[in-house]
């Protein structure tokens, strides 16, 4: 049995997440099961401010990974500033 717990108001209140309920969670899921590379790409430029954007999202998958490596944006390019 899977047990949920309730997400405490101070977590919840102002949050800017992308999933505000199932439906959105599941629609969420289904995207990036349907193409986890152009899910990737969509959510980084959405969110982080590249000097040379990727054109790969995710490299290699799970099923491979014994193989081949797993990568995720293996071509990006940003600077990280924290201040």
């Amino acid at each position: 049995m899977i047990e949920r717990y309730p997400v405490p108001s101070r977590v919840r209140e102002g949050s800017v997440g992308p999933i505000s309920d199932l439906a959105s969670y599941r629609e969420t899921c289904a995207v990036a099961a349907d193409d986890p590379d152009a899910f990737w790409l969509d959510v980084t430029r959405s969110r982080i401010q590249w000097m040379t954007e990727p054109t790969r999202g995710l490299e290699g998958n799970f099923h491979d990974i014994a193989e081949a490596p797993l990568r995720w944006l293996p071509v990006g390019f940003f600077l990280f500033f924290f201040g």
